[in-house]
């Protein structure tokens, strides 16, 4: 077990690690761990990862670490936008490469024994042999031991290389359902500025999956598949699996299928528990990573990984986001309740699981019992000729994601984001015209200053946007700005029952725009 101080700092550290010093980030690594956890004997693993190059791999590995780390859009997580689930959960790149790069590792940087390959599956048919059995047998065992469970019947796991991998991606994006959840996305992510007009999110998506996908757990009918593209189970698979093996205790203990369908009607909802789950499975798998390799042996496995590809499209920042966020706020989010009472009070979190991505952020909040304020909207804002297409909420994490997308840095200060209460949105479209519009009301925990700074703070981030023109400024409580699709209005407001909100709305004509913001803050 992490000691507590040590431990969020670890993965304090990993969430912030991308675009820091990687000199300073690795001193400060080592040294906060180096003596925070007794040295165990590894599982008697037929793998090891070191060779002759040892030497040169660690002083290149965490520059490779880097470069892998600053594309980390690639991966994803169980649920999409507009509430459709893949129906598995998923080990990227990033934890494996995140895992090399900081190892939270103690014991010295002695290479590890050379490596004594094991045969993963016949591909005829997919065989696992008796060797590897045993070996993922006593993976199970370990992994169940960290989570403090009992280990669950087993299930079947596939061995794909990657090709076979890709085809299993375009299987689970090939559905209509999946495809037209993505297209409403797209206008919703247009309006909002926070992707170009004409993004392919579907295309977006195979990519990032078909090339950065090393593992899933199909929740659906219960069965592993792990990316094996030379035959060999090495370090790679071996973490993956250990990852993928969490959300089957977790799948067998809590029911993953039911706590996704009970987020049906809530992105925000869905996306905190996503983070739940694989916050969970991220700091189990660093438990075992540190059990079970040494340091340097992590370190050259990140540097001689030949799973990492470049993605051939570019990643929309929001994506990016959205798809780091449950592993890497998860994992603080799991580690800070651990810190509060181990495997117990997770388990806890798993029956009575986090609501908002607020919860997620702001952990306390969680421990807290602090819940949303209930926002709503009335459906028929635009009036006649229009359809709703979607009505949801965005969320603590997605409103502090769209400020940085058009800006926003830190320099020591919070994002207008913080201080959220609730919010919800109401995507519209009028299919005669080919027009969409949006429109949003947005509570706080401080009416008064919050929702102040939020709309002064994204007003001054859009009009510097080349994305934005801004058309009028109104006693700095509204700015009107023509948009990527159509006039876009951000402003402050008292309303009758939230005190004063932020509403923003998105019409195809400013006339259309004004009114219906009057209806949204009356």
């Amino acid at each position: 077990m992490f000691g507590r101080e040590s431990s969020y700092e670890c993965l304090t550290f990993l969430a912030a690690s991308t675009n820091a010093n990687l000199r300073a980030i690795n001193d400060i690594a080592f040294k906060a761990f180096s003596s925070t956890m007794p040295t165990k004997t590894p599982l008697d693993r037929p793998v090891g990862q070191a060779s002759a190059r040892a030497t040169s791999l660690m002083s290149n590995s965490l520059y490779l670490s880097h470069r892998w780390m600053s594309a980390y859009s690639k991966m994803s997580f169980v649920r999409f936008h507009r509430g459709v689930t893949l129906k598995i959960l998923l080990t990227p790149i990033f934890l494996f490469i995140t895992l090399s790069a900081v190892a939270c590792s103690v014991g010295a940087e002695a290479p590890p024994p050379s490596p004594t390959p094991v045969s993963s599956p016949d591909r005829s048919g997919n065989e696992v042999d008796a060797e590897l059995k045993t070996f993922l047998a006593a993976i199970d065992n370990e992994v169940a031991s960290i989570r403090g469970v009992e280990v669950p019947p087993q299930v079947p796991f596939r061995f794909l290389n990657d090709q076979e991998m890709k085809e299993y991606v375009g299987s689970q994006i090939e559905e209509p359902e999946f495809r037209e959840s993505l297209e409403t996305s797209e206008a919703l992510l247009s309006m909002l500025g926070l992707i170009s007009p004409g993004t392919d999110l579907t295309a977006v998506y195979e990519d990032l999956l078909g090339t950065e996908l090393l593992g899933a757990y199909d929740f659906e009918i219960q069965e592993f598949v792990i990316r094996d593209p030379d035959g060999t189970f090495d370090a790679s698979e071996e973490l993956t699996y250990a990852h993928e093996y969490v959300h089957r205790l977790q799948d067998a203990k809590f029911g993953i299928k039911r706590l996704i369908e009970s987020t049906a009607a809530n992105d925000d909802a869905a996306l905190a528990l996503t983070a739940l789950i694989e916050g969970d499975a991220t700091r189990t798998q660093v438990i075992y990573g540190r059990k079970n390799f040494v340091y340097g042996e992590l370190l050259i496995q990140g540097a001689t990984s030949d799973s990492v590809d470049e993605t051939s499209l570019e990643v929309p920042y929001v994506l990016q986001q959205s798809l780091v966020f449950p592993y890497v706020a998860g994992v603080k989010f799991a580690v800070r309740l651990a810190d509060e009472g181990g495997n117990g009070i997770i388990n806890t979190a798993f029956r009575n699981p986090p609501i908002s991505t607020e919860q997620i952020i702001h952990p306390d909040k969680y421990l807290e019992g602090e819940l949303p304020i209930e926002v709503t909207l009335d459906t028929d804002l635009f009036g006649e000729g229009w359809n709703v297409v979607a009505q949801d909420t965005l969320g603590e994490f997605t409103l502090q994601v769209w400020l940085e997308a058009h800006g926003w840095e830190s320099q020591g200060r919070l994002p207008g984001s913080v201080g959220w209460g609730g919010d919800t949105y109401i995507q519209f479209e009028n299919p005669e015209r080919g027009e969409n519009g949006v429109a949003m009301l947005i509570a706080w925990d401080d009416p008064a200053s919050d929702s102040k700074e939020f709309v002064l703070e994204l007003a001054d981030l859009l009009g510097e946007s080349e994305q934005f023109t801004r058309l009028q400024h109104e006693n700095n409580w509204m700015a009107v700005f023509d948009g990527p699709d159509g006039v876009f209005i951000v402003g402050r407001a008292e309303h009758p029952t939230l005190g004063f909100v932020a509403a923003v709305v998105v019409a195809p004509t400013q006339q259309l725009a004004d009114d219906v913001f009057d209806r949204v803050v009356s």
